[in-house]
């Protein structure tokens, strides 16, 4: 029973890692893996003078609720996200 209980562990976990490596997004980025993300994202900000940022590609990119800007502070050392 044990036995059987770790095969059916391992099959499990075998399957969740290769669903994992083809997440796909809207924009065909592969985000199944760390450098899929990586690239996508160099590929979102990278753009050419007069481009603008996709900024609908990003969100895909990353957790709804991550914060991405450009933290500045004030002279009370208050930080704020830009």
């Amino acid at each position: 029973m044990k036995l059987c209980a770790f095969f059916l562990l391992v099959a499990i976990l075998f399957i969740e890692t290769i669903a994992s490596a083809q997440q796909k997004t809207a924009f065909g980025d592969d985000v199944g893996t760390l450098d899929g993300i990586i690239k996508a994202y160099y590929e979102v900000v990278s753009v050419k003078l007069g481009e603008k940022i996709n900024f609908q590609r990003d969100s895909l990119l990353h957790s709804p609720t991550a914060l991405i800007g450009l933290p500045s502070g004030n002279k009370d050392g208050k930080f704020k996200m830009n």
